[in-house]
């Protein structure tokens, strides 16, 4: 296919899109064109033929998994060391003849 012919299929096929679309935004059109190459006809049918592309592609991020028993843990430990070290502190307040902290 030389160059000319490739334009002007390319402006045919703009002209049969520009028809088909009508007063619809190009991009939605877009969308819906999307849809149709790519899912099946039984999805499309399956949704209620809503060919809003967001209803079959999610761009959420899954959230991570948390081991809260884990989390329970380290906050244990932290703790732990934060009493541990108020204590010491303290016992050099003491020595001091400073007030202690709570």
């Amino acid at each position: 296919m030389t160059d000319l012919e490739k334009q002007k299929l390319g402006k045919t096929l703009w002209n049969i899109a520009d028809q088909l679309r009508g007063a619809m935004n190009a991009d939605d059109f877009r969308d819906y064109m999307l849809a149709f190459l790519f899912l099946g006809m039984e999805e499309i049918e399956k949704n209620d033929f809503n060919l809003n592309i967001s209803r079959y592609v999610s761009t959420a991020e899954a959230e991570k998994d948390i081991d809260l028993a884990a989390v329970h843990a380290e906050l244990t430990s932290l703790e732990q060391k934060r009493k541990t070290a108020l204590d010491k502190h303290n016992a050099f307040l003491k020595e001091l003849g400073l007030p202690l902290l709570l």
